[in-house]
């Protein structure tokens, strides 16, 4: 775990009874993945899109689409969300427009976790695989992990280390 403090910014309704939800936002099928950036709700849900919502009032603001299998794993840099998918790529799309503005390949599995560490991008795939990319997104490292499947990234700021968990042979 990170000595780093993260500062939250969410504004959320007193609960009147403990556990009690504040709000609810409605997909279609699982949702596989979720990260908080900057008061909005980023999802990956079950049709292979990602649904955008703003914390303020619950609204839904965008629906990205584009990965041809289910999106499992979201991390934010800036003004970038990079998603991964089980159709082996990773997507990285300019939050406003919410446009695609590339396509990184190179997994010869489903990205299973992402991670931005250091201004790196840190793709696991479950081909068991690490790719370590600049935040320009050229790709300047790979290293492999030595199991049958990747399931989960991590990484430690100083000193910059990538972290994954996995199955063993």
């Amino acid at each position: 775990m990170s000595a780093t403090h993260v500062k939250c910014h969410l504004h959320c309704r007193p609960f009147r009874r403990q556990g009690q939800a504040l709000g609810s936002f409605g997909t279609r099928g699982s949702v596989w993945a979720l990260c908080v950036h900057n008061g909005l709700v980023i999802a990956a849900v079950g049709d292979s899109s990602i649904k955008v919502w703003r914390l303020a009032d619950w609204e839904m603001i965008a629906t990205l689409s584009g990965h041809r299998g289910l999106v499992l794993a979201l991390a934010v840099h800036e003004d970038l969300l990079f998603s991964g998918s089980d159709d082996r790529s990773v997507r990285v799309w300019r939050m406003g427009s919410w446009r695609c503005e590339r396509v990184l390949t190179g997994h010869n599995g489903g990205v299973v976790g992402l991670r931005i560490v250091n201004g790196c991008l840190i793709s696991a795939s479950n081909d068991s695989f690490i790719k370590v990319r600049e935040a320009a997104v050229l790709c300047v490292q790979e290293r492999t992990h030595r199991a049958s499947w990747v399931w989960s990234s991590g990484g430690v700021q100083r000193p910059f280390t990538a972290i994954a968990g996995g199955r063993a042979r």
